[in-house]
């Protein structure tokens, strides 16, 4: 199910769960404006659901800004303090970048395989 969040280029979340893996496909813009909507939805099918994996495919996300960053560290730290595996896949390059300057990129656990490979 896609669930449109308002913005430029509105941000777009589709859940795909299998067994106790949750993949979030994220794409558009995820900025200051829609960030607190986007962890509080994500949040919502992401955490005390019986989750041993979250993974965030951001191969569709076009911009994030600081409150992007934050809304991910925000979700990764709550995620993880349900005992949950966290990361991230397929991030565009501006995506990556703005990770690798803010120093999140490590912390996001990166995939370095393509998520299309294992669905």
């Amino acid at each position: 199910m896609d669930e449109p969040l308002a913005g430029t280029d509105p941000l777009v979340v589709n859940f795909d769960r299998a067994g106790a893996t949750l993949r979030v496909v994220v794409g558009g813009e995820l900025d200051f404006d829609v960030a607190e909507a986007f962890f509080d939805l994500v949040a919502s099918q992401a955490v005390d659901n019986g989750l041993q994996q979250v993974t965030l495919d951001l191969s569709r996300l076009t911009f994030m800004d600081c409150g992007g960053v934050a809304a991910l560290v925000r979700l990764r730290l709550a995620v993880r303090a349900n005992g949950c595996g966290f990361a991230i896949a397929n991030p565009r390059p501006i995506v990556r970048r703005v990770l690798a300057v803010t120093g999140q990129l490590g912390l996001m656990r990166e995939l370095a395989e393509s998520l299309e490979e294992t669905t």
